[in-house]
């Protein structure tokens, strides 16, 4: 009830006239409180009650995270948080704002910042939030009903003003009634690279217009460009999936569009086009990010999946950034039970903050940190911002580890200590893939077909099948898998008019193995040999180079066993973790990836060591990795790989040490100690 609607109550109803109008009153002073601790209420009931969020590819930004990524980007040196024009100056854009997290997080942040630095006082705090509001803070999405939250939300602080303006904006997407395709933020984008103004649909100007039920009108297009701090998490949901609302026919032609609009970035600046990944929508908020920035001062703070700084697809991208920015921070989180930033979502994240190349930060290494333990109020955030603008990497945390990461490796896309708790581990992987008797798997041996081109070709498999159907490895059975011998235990043939497919497929097939996918606190091998010849699913086939004689077939089996061995010893764990994709804890790995993992070469060092222990061992039990510091197969395994390669004993023994104690290994919380 509008306290108009109260002016007019009969007069009879004046007690429930004042018992509404104290309601009110303290309904005013409840947002009051709420907008101080910076949450986003409505965001948790949207995202619960309309499903089409999850369908956009949109996930939640948990309140408490927003919090920090806003406080590491809206940094103490941003501004001189002492000049109240300068503070209330800051242009900040969501270009995915959803119901608004981000932008009331920043709201809250610039607010604090003002009055610890003595821009704003309690006085002139509501003038400050009014135009913070009006001018500052802009927010852009697809969905109506989640602009029309955030406007709301970005009102609390002062809720009884009367706003002239407001930058929150919706984006058309899809099909339009006239026939055209409409890309949403996307669009931002592209009219930015062409030097033209988007077309937004804007929250009603006024709060006058809204009470009165008038649709908001079409005001004129600001200029989203030179933004001082972009803070977005962009849609990651693979496209496939982000889909499943449109037909195949609309599916295409949004497709056709966004590339399209890809081919726009790439004319005007190829490296931006590069960075553009079509698996994934929220590639294109890479490059664009970029073009909204200020090229002096702009501060980029995203939230990006983990395998992002560590998948072979994502290398373009990160080498962009890294030449666009200063990678500055780079916060995951490492709680077992809670390894993301987002709600509604099981994948590892990770917290991004790039600032723009200046003299001062020239040269200076990117910061990763690790969080043991994710974050559970305001409070913790403010600490845990305060220990790294003090500290930066002298000084551990009770539940945080630090590590610096050289510029020259970021610059070449290397962000792998980002998976790694022990950000050493990085290192010691790098340490490894250096090392003069390995190259990469793929420069001696054919590792294919994926098991995307198995499952298109054969039918699921069955136990027990008559032969002459083909064998099969379908499933990582880590339960199953406890020795690097396997027996085939699935058989299959193939699907009707795929026999000319599957016939092409099976002189790929190979009795060495390795895994697609995998779960490291389970998994006992990572590699494995078969009694016969084999195509796989979770399982891909590796079958050296070289001829077919039957001296040559001898001589690749010794090789085969060779790499088995090696691949299941402690530095082959490290290097499998290493390229970690999709979940640090439940990783999946493309044929590059696995092409790219270092195997002892035969030209390069003797090999038969390897060999002859894959045969006294291949029928023993192997312990999961958690705990293969008890395991004395695989401790036999390190000792061969070692004098193989040239590492001391005790240098393997540390390292699987630290291995084990990985809250993704071990499933445990891990403390740094003060």
């Amino acid at each position: 009830m509008s306290r108009a609607s109260l002016d007019h109550a009969d007069s009879r109803h004046d007690n429930i006239k004042k018992a509404v109008q104290v309601l009110a009153e303290r309904a005013e002073s409840l947002a009051d409180s709420l907008n101080e601790l910076g949450y986003d209420h409505a965001g948790p009931l949207y995202h619960r009650i309309l499903g089409s969020a999850e369908s956009d590819g949109a996930f939640y930004t948990n309140n408490v995270s927003a919090l920090m990524l806003a406080g590491l980007a809206l940094s103490p040196d941003l501004v001189d948080w002492s000049d109240y024009e300068a503070a209330t100056s800051l242009r900040i854009l969501d270009p995915a704002c959803g119901t608004g997290t981000l932008l009331m997080a920043a709201l809250k942040t610039i607010k604090d910042r003002g009055l610890e630095g003595g821009a704003f006082t309690q006085d002139t705090l509501t003038d400050a939030h009014k135009k913070l509001v009006e001018r500052s803070i802009h927010g852009v999405d697809i969905n109506y009903h989640a602009t029309q939250f955030a406007a709301s939300n970005l009102t609390l602080g002062a809720p009884s003003v009367d706003y002239e303006a407001m930058s929150v904006h919706t984006l058309q997407h899809g099909p339009q009634r006239d026939g055209t395709i409409r890309l949403g933020s996307l669009e931002l984008l592209r009219d930015a690279v062409a030097g033209q103004a988007p077309d937004l649909f804007g929250i009603a100007k006024t709060a006058r217009v809204v009470e009165r039920g008038r649709p908001s009108k079409h005001a004129p297009a600001p200029d989203l460009r030179k933004q001082d701090v972009v803070l977005m998490n962009p849609p990651f949901t693979a496209n496939d999936k982000r889909g499943r609302k449109y037909d195949k026919t609309e599916l295409k032609r949004m497709q056709q569009a966004e590339k399209r609009t890809r081919e726009v970035v790439a004319t005007a600046d190829p490296e931006g086009g590069a960075s553009i990944d079509f698996n994934s929508i929220r590639t294109f908020f890479t490059p664009m990010a970029d073009v909204l920035l200020r090229t002096d001062t702009g501060v980029l703070g995203t939230i990006l999946p983990t395998t992002a700084c560590t998948g072979t697809s994502g290398v373009e991208e990160r080498r962009f950034l890294a030449s666009r920015f200063h990678i500055d921070v780079i916060v995951t989180t490492h709680d077992p039970k809670r390894p993301n930033f987002s709600e509604n979502t099981d994948i590892h994240e990770t917290l991004l903050v790039c600032r723009r190349k200046t003299e001062r930060n020239a040269g200076a290494p990117t910061l990763f940190v690790s969080l043991a333990h994710k974050c559970d109020h305001p409070s913790e955030i403010a600490e845990v911002c305060d220990w790294l603008a003090a500290v930066h990497g002298r000084r551990p945390h009770k539940w945080h580890s630090l590590f610096e990461w050289p510029e020259a490796r970021v610059a070449a896309g290397d962000w792998s200590p980002a998976q790694w708790f022990d950000g050493a581990l990085a290192l010691i992987a790098g340490e490894i893939e250096a090392l003069a008797g390995l190259t990469p798997l793929g420069e001696m041996a054919l590792v294919e077909p994926a098991g995307r081109r198995v499952r298109d070709a054969f039918l699921n498999p069955r136990k027990n099948r008559p032969r002459p159907d083909y064998p099969v490895m379908w499933l990582h059975q880590t339960g199953k898998r406890t020795t690097m011998r396997a027996s085939v235990d699935y058989v299959t043939e193939p699907k009707a008019g795929k026999g000319r497919y599957a016939r092409k497929l099976w002189p790929r097939a190979s009795r060495l193995l390795v895994a697609a996918k995998l779960n490291p606190q389970a998994v006992r091998t990572a590699s494995i040999l078969v009694d016969e010849p084999v195509l796989g699913n979770a399982w891909i086939p590796v079958t050296p180079l070289g001829d077919l004689s039957e001296t040559a077939a001898k001589v690749q089996m010794r090789v085969q066993k060779a790499w088995c061995a090696f691949l299941n010893s402690t530095p082959g764990a490290v290097l499998f973790l290493n390229r970690r994709s999709k979940k640090l804890t439940y990783p999946a790995y493309s044929l590059d990836s696995l092409r790219s993992l270092p195997c002892p070469d035969p030209s390069k060092v003797k090999i038969e060591r390897l060999a002859t222990a894959c045969d006294e061992l291949r029928d023993r039990e192997l312990l999961p990795w958690p705990q293969m510091d008890q395991c004395p197969v695989r401790a036999r395994l390190d000792a061969v790989a070692g004098e193989t390669l040239g590492i001391q004993p005790e240098q393997i023994a540390k390292w699987r040490g630290k291995l084990v104690a990985e809250p993704t290994i071990s499933n445990k919380e891990q403390t740094v100690g003060e």
